[in-house]
């Protein structure tokens, strides 16, 4: 068995007990690229998100309005 699977074996009931998912990526390191890949696509998931309301206001479409819009189309995301 790999090293890091045997150690996150040895820890994975205390990472349990501290979130409700945990994952095994693969070798030391892998955890924080993970980590950091999630950070930039919420980083441009707000970016973007702050432009449009942005483009909305700049046309005059209320935030509320435009919100009602996305739920109901492809843009809509949690």
């Amino acid at each position: 068995m790999e090293r890091s699977l045997i150690a996150f074996a040895r820890v994975e009931p205390l990472l349990a007990s501290l979130g409700s998912q945990v994952f095994h990526l693969g070798p030391p390191g892998a955890g924080s690229a993970a980590k950091l890949g999630n950070n930039l696509m919420a980083a441009c998931n707000m970016a973007a998100s702050f432009e449009t309301f942005m483009i909305m206001k700049r046309h005059g479409i209320a935030a509320d309005l435009f919100l009602e819009v996305v739920k109901a189309g492809s843009g809509a995301s949690a």
